[in-house]
């Protein structure tokens, strides 16, 4: 089975950076550019694609969407 990550885990990292909301925020805004459904939980994949979206935003917001990134990638390895 893939790992999965929780909408509310996403978002609590990027909180670390942004406040809560703003990252509540930024999340759900993503997912609407995305195409991606509402979910309380995301495969790896899916979750990669969406720090991979928040990545090309300039600032610290891409910078941390990198690191989260690769914090995701490591999971379960």
């Amino acid at each position: 089975m893939a790992s999965t990550i929780s909408k509310q885990d996403l978002i609590g990292r990027f909180a670390d950076t942004m406040g809560v909301e703003k990252a509540q925020d930024l999340i759900d805004e993503t997912l609407a550019v995305l195409e991606f459904a509402e979910k309380d939980f995301f495969a790896k994949k899916r979750a990669l694609e969406i720090c991979e979206a928040v990545k090309e935003k300039r600032g610290m917001i891409g910078i941390t969407a990198g690191f989260i990134k690769a914090e995701i990638q490591l999971m379960n390895e």
